[in-house]
């Protein structure tokens, strides 16, 4: 017996996240029933990208679509282009930044549908606080936790 396939239409209700320049379309996820999640993530030049982390249980990977970033995974570093894709397992250790004037996009995937939740919550916290990052680095801590994502103690990208 085979399963019906998941159709996810593109269709309907868009739910995009927007925040400090960069603007997120969450494409699938546990809000459209989907098996992964998958986003369409857009970033201003000059991004400083994210801090140095780990998923515990989930594969995320990247496609870039326009412009790059600079990724490294567990200490290897490489500039992703457009049509380039990096599969990043679990517990791996990972950063990434754009490092160039042009805005970039791609597409982010995990093999966890719920971490379309991680992201509708950190837009959520990026929205109310009143710094970033909050004075309160609990709240992050937490969000991490519930996600199953720790921080590294890899250096961030130069």
């Amino acid at each position: 017996m085979t399963s019906k396939p998941n159709l996810v239409a593109a269709s309907g209700k868009r739910l995009c996240l927007s925040a400090y320049g960069v603007d997120v379309e969450l494409l699938a996820g546990r809000h459209r029933g989907s098996d992964f999640t998958l986003l369409n993530y857009r970033g201003p030049g000059y991004f400083d990208g994210v801090h140095p982390h780990r998923h515990m249980h989930a594969t995320e990977w990247f496609w870039m679509l326009e412009g790059k970033i600079e990724c490294t995974v567990d200490g290897a570093t490489r500039i992703l282009t457009p049509g380039e894709f990096i599969e990043i397992p679990p517990n791996a250790d990972h950063v990434w930044r754009n490092p160039a004037k042009e805005p970039f996009r791609m597409l982010i995937g995990f093999t966890d549908p719920e971490m379309d939740g991680y992201f509708i919550e950190l837009f959520d916290l990026l929205k109310s606080a009143k710094t970033w990052p909050p004075a309160d680095r609990n709240v992050l801590a937490e969000l991490n936790a519930r996600y199953k994502t720790e921080v590294s103690v890899m250096e961030k990208a130069a």
